[in-house]
C-alpha cells in the first residue's frame, strides 16, 4: 500500500524561508501576510517542510478531539520516509525542526471589508523532542516517544486542506525548493478539472520568492527543470507546457494519488477521490 503523508496547505501558500531565517520570518502572498515568530530558530528549508509534514500526518491520524501527536523514534520516522541517516545529519536536522515548530507563533494579516483582520496561531502548548533511538529506564533500553500538544488553532493550521503527497517521493526530492514545486503541481492538478489554466510567471514569482529581477530567468529555468524530472520520475500522469514568457499551462490530468478503501489517511482534497473510486467499485 502507498504511503501517505500529508503537506500543510497553509505553508504551501505560505512557504517557510528557505535559509536559516532567524527568529522572525514574514511571507506575503494574494494579499495575505503571514509571519512565523519564536523566542528561538524557526524551522526552514527542506528540514522545515519535512518537519512540518510529519506534524500534519499525525495529526489528520488522531481521533476526533484529541490533539497530542506523539512520533516514534527520530530513526523510525526517516526511515518510513526512505531518508538516509548514515551519518545522523538528517536525524539531527529533523530533531532540530521538530523542536523549533514547538514555540512558533503564527499571525495571519489580511483587508477583509476595510477591516484589518489579525489572527495569531500558537502552534503547541506543550512538547518533548528526544533525539537519539532510545532512552533508559532502570537499565532496560525502551525507544523514545517524542510527543507535540497541538493548541486548537494549530491543528486547524496543519490539518486544513492538508495535500497529500507519496512518501516514496519525499527522499528522491533534494531541496527546500524542489518539494515544494512538487506539492504544488499535486495540488493545483487537483483543482483543474474541465480546462487547461495559465499560472503566470509572476503569481509564481510570488508565492515562491521573492524573486529579484536579475534571477527571474534563473528561477524560470529552475521551475521547469524541476517539473519535468517530477513529470518523468514522479508524476508521468501529469500534463503541463513550460513557456519560459508567460508561465505553465496546466493541462486537467489524473490525480497522482487515487485512495482506496484501506488507505489509512483521508484529507479533505481526498474526499472526492474516495467517492470516485467508491462509484468505480460500484460499477465494477
Amino acid at each position: 500500500m502507498t504511503k501517505i503523508y500529508c503537506y500543510p496547505r497553509n505553508i504551501s501558500y505560505y512557504p517557510l524561508s528557505k535559509t536559516k531565517c532567524g527568529t522572525n520570518y514574514t511571507k506575503t502572498s494574494g494579499g495575505v501576510t503571514v509571519s512565523y515568530v519564536s523566542p528561538h530558530l524557526l524551522p526552514f528549508g527542506k528540514w522545515g517542510d519535512i518537519s512540518a509534514m510529519l506534524i500534519s500526518t499525525r495529526a489528520k491520524q488522531l481521533l476526533e478531539g484529541e490533539k497530542r501527536i506523539e512520533f516514534d523514534s527520530l530513526y523510525q520516522e526517516l526511515k518510513r520516509l526512505g531518508i538516509d541517516r548514515s551519518s545522523g545529519y538528517q536525524e539531527k536536522s529533523l530533531f532540530e525542526a521538530l523542536e523549533a515548530w514547538t514555540t512558533v507563533l503564527v499571525t495571519f494579516e489580511f483587508i477583509d471589508n476595510n477591516a484589518k483582520i489579525i489572527r495569531n496561531i500558537p502552534i503547541s502548548t506543550e512538547a518533548e523532542i528526544y533525539y537519539g533511538d532510545n532512552k533508559r529506564n532502570d537499565g532496560v533500553l525502551i525507544p523514545n516517544k517524542s510527543f507535540i500538544m497541538l493548541s486548537d488553532s494549530g491543528y486547524d493550521f496543519f490539518t486544513n486542506g492538508a495535500i497529500p503527497i507519496k512518501a516514496s517521493d519525499i527522499a528522491s526530492l533534494s531541496s527546500a525548493m524542489d518539494l515544494r514545486i512538487y506539492v504544488w503541481l499535486v495540488r493545483k492538478l487537483y483543482s483543474i478539472k474541465l480546462k487547461p489554466a495559465l499560472i503566470p510567471w509572476n503569481l509564481l514569482y510570488e508565492q515562491f520568492g521573492p524573486v529579484p529581477r536579475q534571477l527571474k530567468p534563473r528561477f524560470r529555468r529552475k521551475f521547469i527543470s524541476t517539473l519535468k524530472y517530477i513529470q518523468e520520475q514522479l508524476y508521468p500522469k501529469s500534463h503541463f507546457f513550460t513557456d519560459d514568457k508567460n508561465g505553465i499551462m496546466l493541462i486537467p490530468s489524473d490525480p497522482h494519488i487515487k485512495p482506496t478503501a484501506d488507505e489509512s489517511i483521508l484529507v479533505p482534497s481526498f474526499d472526492a477521490w474516495l467517492e470516485e473510486s467508491k462509484k468505480e467499485a460500484i460499477n465494477e
